[in-house]
């Protein structure tokens, strides 16, 4: 099974070129910093949600943006991304 989180990050580190950690897939706007950009700044940005069959997200900051979606999971996939939101 591959991993939504782990797919999105390496969209976003390409367009970015660097390293991010693992994104968080609550929803939620995140913030980090963009190799270029003045210290301790945090100009980029992205929101990831799955949804228990696709997983979807967005990111950007002031030299990039995109828009990311997975394909959509089997019965058991959604099942065992359904255990594991339950166990967080």
């Amino acid at each position: 099974m591959a991993n939504p989180a782990i797919q999105f990050r390496e969209i976003v580190q390409d367009a970015f070129g660097q390293q991010l950690p693992m994104p968080v897939p609550d929803g939620k706007v995140h913030r980090f910093h963009v190799y270029g950009d003045k210290p301790n700044t945090q100009k980029g940005w992205y929101i990831l949600r799955l949804d228990g069959s696709t997983a979807s997200g967005c990111f950007g900051s002031w030299k990039a943006t995109g828009l990311w979606r997975s394909s959509p999971v089997d019965q058991q996939e959604a099942e065992l991304l359904e255990e594991a939101r339950a166990d967080e």
